[in-house]
């Protein structure tokens, strides 16, 4: 684990002083072309469809953190 640790920590330097040694001509390509992918990505994606039970299941989460918290909050004046 240490090993993983440190290669990580060894990349993430290299990558940071490759980044670094390049033109910002480069860069402002690189952000062109990432921009571009996000946005054909989104096409192809489309939005979340929000149906009934999926509501429900929202409102039944919510009711539980909520029950959690008023048990929680009753049992710290029991005790």
């Amino acid at each position: 684990m240490l090993f993983s640790v440190v290669y990580l920590v060894f990349v993430s330097l290299l990558k940071l002083l490759v980044a670094s040694r390049r033109p910002a001509r480069t860069k402002d390509i690189e952000l062109i072309v990432l921009r571009h992918r996000i946005e054909v990505l989104r096409r192809q994606v489309g939005r979340p469809r929000m149906r009934v039970g999926s509501i429900y299941s929202v409102g039944s989460g919510c009711a539980g953190v909520f029950m959690d918290s008023a048990a929680e909050l009753v049992s710290s004046f029991g005790a």
